[in-house]
């Protein structure tokens, strides 16, 4: 076993796939991409890009601060409270609020 117990043809196959499909958040196919982990137990989730890998330690692997970044960059200009991004993908897309009139 190696890298958060992947096996060297585990390794190829996500070198692979992220050659194919890109970051697997944000579909960049930006350098080797790197392994990511989940941090308790070691174990690989996914290859993602240098940015993603960074984006996902500044927002503490936590989920929900994710979501959390996602309603805030969804919902609009706090002085009108009128909703500035629609987002791509609709069935992901977190509920925007509008508490300003």
């Amino acid at each position: 076993m190696g890298l958060y117990g992947l096996a060297r043809t585990e390794y190829e196959q996500m070198q692979a796939i992220y050659r194919r499909d890109g970051c697997a958040i944000c579909k960049a196919r930006d350098g080797r991409g790197v392994v990511d982990h989940q941090h308790g137990t070691k174990r690989a989730r996914g290859m993602v890009c240098d940015r993603c890998n960074q984006g996902l330690g500044f927002f503490r692997d936590s989920a929900d601060i994710c979501a959390a970044a996602a309603r805030y960059l969804t919902r609009g200009d706090w002085r009108l409270g009128t909703p500035v991004l629609t987002p791509t993908t609709p069935a992901d897309a977190p509920t925007v609020r509008t508490s300003v009139k």
